[in-house]
């Protein structure tokens, strides 16, 4: 999931938006990884 992160935020194809919306959506899905 963080590889998936990274790439999408070092790419630039996505808006700081959208890269913040999908990791507050992933982090709500997976609180596991807030540990």
């Amino acid at each position: 999931m963080l590889d998936n992160f990274v790439t999408l935020f070092v790419a630039g194809q996505e808006t700081t938006a959208n890269q913040l919306a999908f990791a507050v959506m992933e982090l709500g899905r997976l609180p596991e990884i807030l540990a």
